[in-house]
């Protein structure tokens, strides 16, 4: 039975996915519900793991109650205005469009963001 069990998780299991701005933008911009809730529940992933962690020794300084839907929109806004950056991945794009947004704050000593 345990054998089975394992056998249909790893059936089951998906590679990792990672999108750049392209795809993102697309699911986004969906009219399929599953594509905008992959595209949202991506970036708040994405956004968790800037919040940790900070790109190029720098964090976006993203202030206390900005959610994932404003930080969805101007991730959104920076990609219509900056399109030749659409094929970087995600998490480059979110921390470069926070990072002009709201500024940048060095990385902490511990290697995470303040």
């Amino acid at each position: 039975m345990h054998k089975m069990v394992v056998m249909a998780l790893a059936l089951m299991a998906h590679p990792a996915h990672s999108f750049n701005g392209n795809q993102w933008l697309e699911n986004s911009r969906s009219e399929s519900e599953m594509s905008k809730i992959a595209a949202f529940a991506y970036l708040s992933g994405t956004l968790k793991t800037l919040t940790l962690s900070g790109m190029g020794n720098a964090c976006p300084e993203v202030p206390v109650g900005v959610n994932t839907e404003q930080a969805q929109e101007i991730i959104i806004k920076w990609l219509e205005d900056n399109p030749e950056n659409r094929h970087f991945e995600m998490p480059i794009i979110a921390w470069a469009a926070l990072g002009e947004a709201y500024g940048l704050a060095p990385v902490e000593d511990n290697g995470f963001c303040p």
